[in-house]
């Protein structure tokens, strides 16, 4: 989209600047032959939203539990036995959820740490208490988005990414986990200066997630050095008839 932008006609390009986050078209497309078998790896469902977190965090899938018990959440859905779902029983008896559930440090769910009402006439859900094996019968936590079902535009998300990100004619910044994530393109690219590099090496997958305040000090350092949202400067003039006062003697 920002290389569409920038393309337009007899236009300069309007963007103030772009960022990355923890994304690179050579390790990406290298990676996209096992992303298969990572999908089936997952668990399919979550008997509570604490399991989901403990495999999360088992897996590394995220090193903040801060950060995972506001994002998890919404990438999951309550699914009832026979694959019936709160999001497809019907409004009258779904109203809107005032927002999305969190869980909270015993696991709970909801930003105050308590159960998140359920409609009447709907079951119990599972007890948020010691994670257990998804029971079949009593419905489940799934995945909000089917991956798998992606597959055939994974390679088109990818692919040209890192020549368009190094064309655009604006300031960008890249922030990575580590410098073995750069690939041929961007190595050359960041030896010539063309972007701004930006290591968080204690982050895992997840960058803005695993170190928030890293990654928001590196936005606002890179807004404020281009002055993006500010006034321009204003360069002096001299005034016409003016002259350069003479050098002193010695």
């Amino acid at each position: 989209m920002s290389r569409d932008v920038c393309g337009l006609p007899d236009a300069s390009c309007p963007l103030a600047g772009v960022a990355v986050i923890d994304v690179v078209e050579g390790t990406a497309l290298a990676a996209l032959p096992s992303m298969r078998s990572v999908l089936s790896a997952r668990p399919a469902r979550f008997a509570s939203l604490k399991e989901a977190l403990a495999w999360a965090r088992a897996t590394h899938a995220t090193t903040n539990p801060s950060a995972a018990r506001l994002s998890l959440p919404s990438q999951l859905r309550w699914e009832e036995a026979g694959g019936a779902t709160e999001t497809t029983r019907g409004a009258s008896v779904l109203p809107p959820p005032p927002s999305l559930p969190s869980i909270s440090e015993d696991g709970g769910v909801g930003a105050t740490g308590a159960e998140v009402q359920r409609p009447p006439g709907l079951p119990p859900r599972p007890p948020l208490g010691r994670p257990k094996a998804p029971d079949q019968a009593r419905g489940g936590w799934v995945w909000r988005t089917p991956l798998p079902d992606s597959a055939p535009f994974w390679d088109g998300w990818y692919r040209g990414l890192s020549p368009a990100f190094l064309g655009l004619p604006c300031p960008k910044v890249l922030v990575l986990a580590g410098t073995d994530r750069l690939d041929k393109a961007l190595t050359i690219g960041q030896m010539q200066g063309r972007f701004q590099l930006a290591l968080l090496p204690q982050a895992g997958h997840a960058v803005h997630e695993d170190a928030p305040g890293a990654v928001a000090g590196i936005l606002s350092g890179f807004l404020a050095r281009h002055r993006v949202g500010l006034p321009g400067l204003a360069i002096p003039s001299r005034s016409p008839g003016t002259q350069h006062p003479a050098p002193s003697p010695g």
